[in-house]
């Protein structure tokens, strides 16, 4: 049975109406490189000051840090205004196996009891450790620890007060204790092992028990929780630090990420009240030189405090608040910075002015702020304006979006040959790239020259023949703004013999027929044409009158 199933109705207008069906390319819009910005629903908002609980691996810690900045009560934080958690890395709070989680919660919710004295277990002399808490802790009194196992499940239950849930998934790599039939949320002790060596397990959860322990953890939530609860369930980007198997750990990693990614989709298709948050795949898709810390499995600080900030924002609905700006971009740099400029484009003007004016510094060192400084600017018609800051732009692998940029600017102002010489090196190389082909043959249209224009077409037809038709019609639509019709003619009719199928080409063929007075062979040309699209049937409108 499909975990969704669609009409190709359906599925068509999903294809074509969805912003982010398609990947975008590297000279044109990009949401991949150097940081993967993946798109994301939101189909709740956090209320200004509530209570918001969050539960999983270290990114929850990373998610409760940003949320309590802004004023949100996160109860597992309550955890450590204790005394008998003074001291305590925040750290002893995670649970990295779904098992975990639902463990938690059961003895939260007394689906099944703690019996302290099968998992608080001596260390040393006098010294215990609870076992479902991370092996980095250092054993305390009986008392100490018990209490910290009680406050521990005091705050898995104030989980029925929130409206808002957030789980973060880590692994699959799980340790299972054969005494008491509980899984661990960490690996045993080596002394625990020592003492008892046929005690402890380690199992490689599959698919569906992964997905059995998230979904009596939910149902548990549920059954106790408040009735408009909203889940919000992410995966950890963080990989295994080690595999306790015998293959290399990008192989293990591989596989205990996907079964998480997998049950993530199949919880989020079966409860409407569950969301998905893509932090595996931003960080996952990321240039690694920024993603990652030097020991390649620790988080860099400005790719959490990006994915962190996008999320919150995408979340909750307030006023631009530039301190808070400020210090966002402080903890995160210059990523942060561009996420933030996308944002503030869309609230105000001015704002947006006054932000990038402040932050003008940060095009010196960022190709991806300098870009969206640009494109504000020449929103606003300020094109010169707009070429003065990307020529601040640093130079680096992603400079050839710079140089479009300045290429559209110079065509824009009028200055085509200025955009020839720029673009020139870039196809000097044999680039297949679409976007700079493109804008070589607009800027030698631009600059009036048969010549020059025929010269780039010619080249580029023979670089890329698939694109030959489209860059004919291109030089075709020239002339015939030109009032050169029967050079728009030739140039049209090499296009739709390159692309007979194509709609758009068609209808020029004709529009410049009937503007030639031979209504009779446009007539022929549209015979049995059926617009494929919405852009075809208006072209199509526009015509039709001249046909009949």
């Amino acid at each position: 049975m499909p975990l969704i199933e669609l009409s190709a109705e359906e599925a068509i207008t999903n294809r074509k109406t969805n912003a982010f069906a398609s990947w975008g390319e590297r000279n044109g819009p990009n949401r991949v490189e150097p940081i993967a910005k993946p798109a994301f629903d939101v189909p709740f908002q956090l209320r200004p000051g509530e209570k918001i609980f969050t539960v999983g691996s270290c990114f929850a810690r990373n998610v409760e840090t940003e949320l309590m900045k802004r004023g949100f009560h996160l109860p597992m934080r309550d955890i450590f205004k204790k005394t008998e958690f003074q001291g305590v890395e925040l750290a002893a709070i995670n649970n990295f196996g779904t098992p975990s989680i639902f463990n938690e919660f059961s003895w939260a919710f007394e689906s099944q009891k703690f019996e302290p004295q099968d998992h608080i277990l001596e260390i040393q002399n006098g010294k215990y450790a609870d076992i479902h808490l991370i092996p980095s802790m250092r054993p305390e009194a009986w008392d100490v620890v018990l209490s910290r196992r009680l406050a521990i499940t005091e705050a898995f239950r104030s989980v029925s007060q929130c409206r808002v849930l957030i789980i973060t998934l880590g692994l699959v790599e799980v340790w299972f204790d054969s005494k008491t039939g509980y899984y661990l949320n960490s690996a045993p002790r080596p002394s625990l092992i020592r003492n008892e060596p046929d005690r402890f397990k380690l199992h490689i959860l599959s698919f569906q028990e992964c997905y059995k322990y998230l979904e009596k953890a939910l149902s548990l939530v549920k059954k106790h929780g408040r009735p408009d609860l909203q889940v919000l369930l992410t995966v950890s980007p963080v990989p295994l630090m080690t595999t306790h198997r015998m293959q290399d750990v990008m192989v293990a990693n591989t596989y205990s990420k996907s079964v998480l990614r997998t049950v993530a989709e199949s919880i989020v298709a079966k409860h409407r009240y569950v969301t998905y948050y893509p932090s595996y795949e931003s960080v996952s898709l990321s240039d690694r030189r920024f993603a990652w810390k030097d020991d390649l499995v620790h988080v860099s600080e400005e790719i959490v405090a990006l994915n962190v900030g996008r999320m919150i924002d995408g979340y909750i609905a307030s006023d631009f608040d530039l301190e808070e700006s400020r210090n966002r971009i402080t903890a995160g740099g210059a990523s942060v910075a561009v996420e933030i400029a996308q944002s503030v484009r869309k609230i105000s003007t001015d704002i947006a002015r006054s932000f990038f004016e402040e932050f003008e510094i940060l095009t010196s060192e960022s190709v991806e702020f300098t870009m969206e400084y640009a494109g504000f600017l020449t929103n606003l018609g300020d094109v010169e304006g707009a070429l003065a800051i990307l020529n601040q732009a640093p130079v680096d692998n992603a400079s050839e979006k710079i140089s479009l940029m300045k290429a559209d600017a110079l065509i824009a102002l009028g200055r085509s040959e200025e955009a020839l010489t720029l673009l020139e090196p870039l196809v000097s190389g044999g680039t297949r790239s679409y976007a700079i082909w493109n804008a070589l043959l607009r800027s030698a249209i631009t600059s009036g020259s048969l010549e020059t224009t025929h010269g780039v077409l010619a080249r580029w037809s023979k670089n890329s023949p698939n694109r030959a038709g489209r860059a004919n019609m291109m030089v075709g639509k020239w002339r015939r703004d030109c009032g050169d019709l029967g050079g728009a003619l030739s140039y049209l009719q090499s296009a739709m013999a390159l692309l007979p199928d194509d709609g758009v080409i068609r209808i020029n063929v004709a529009e410049v027929l009937t503007m030639m007075g031979k209504r009779v062979d446009a007539q022929d040309v549209m015979r049995n044409f059926e617009p494929a699209n919405a852009v075809e049937a208006k072209l199509f409108d526009r015509i039709r009158p001249r046909l009949t």
